[in-house]
């Protein structure tokens, strides 16, 4: 019976017909004529904002006062 394919298959013919999945965020893929040149951009942006929201706390603490001591130590090397 062709009538009762799972939604698996149905899924699957679905995706082979060029569906296009939402963004991870859940905004829609940007459709248009150069919409090669549109996702890469907005995938850097969505990439961008993620990894924003995972390192912003981390990135904003002061550095240890060993490693900045060893910082200025290989600065003062190279200098030489």
């Amino acid at each position: 019976m062709s009538s009762n394919r799972n939604d698996n298959e149905s899924g699957a013919a679905a995706n082979a017909g060029g569906a296009q999945k939402p963004m991870p965020n859940g905004e829609a893929p940007q459709k248009g004529g150069t919409g090669a040149a549109k996702a890469p951009q907005a995938l850097d942006r969505w990439f961008d904002d993620q990894l924003n929201k995972l390192f912003n706390d981390v990135s904003s603490e002061p550095l240890p006062p060993d490693l900045a001591r060893l910082i200025g130590q290989l600065r003062a090397q190279s200098q030489k």
